[in-house]
């Protein structure tokens, strides 16, 4: 699958605002591992993975890895918000945001995008939706009995 956003930076700023270890936490998460082609990187308490491609500046592929799926992320929305602010993100913030009706809107949103490209990309219908639902559940704190 393939994500894509539109920002108002540089093609350069958002290289290094998506590649650089002690810039990634500015809009996201503290990063850990080897952020070089072929290296495994693991994100402070979320998903994991390797970095498949990488054609500097122009994009890079990664797997997002996380509790036995692929491909699940909210973090594009942080990237514009860093951009276009160049404040740092303040996880209690972004963590308290997800609980809102707001955040859940926007998450639950999200999370059907994805089933429905995982759907359209080959994945079974039945898969693809207890992926979406266990997303939705993590990034909004809801109760996963059937996930």
């Amino acid at each position: 699958m393939t994500i894509g956003q539109t920002y108002d930076a540089t093609v350069e700023e958002v290289w290094e605002a998506c590649t650089t270890a002690e810039r990634i936490p500015r809009w996201f998460l503290p990063v850990t591992g080897d952020l070089r082609l072929h290296g495994r990187y693991q994100l402070e308490g979320n998903a994991g993975g390797e970095i498949l491609t990488c054609d500097p500046p122009n994009g890079f592929t990664a797997t997002w890895e996380y509790g036995g799926d692929v491909s699940w992320e909210l973090g594009v929305m942080g990237l514009y918000l860093h951009l276009r602010t160049a404040e740092s993100m303040d996880p209690k913030a972004s963590e308290a945001w997800s609980t809102t009706d707001e955040g859940k809107e926007f998450i639950t949103a999200s999370s059907e995008k994805w089933r429905d490209a995982s759907i359209a990309f080959g994945t079974p219908e039945g898969a693809a939706t207890a992926a979406g639902d266990r997303t939705t559940a993590f990034y909004t704190g809801a109760d996963t009995e059937a996930g």
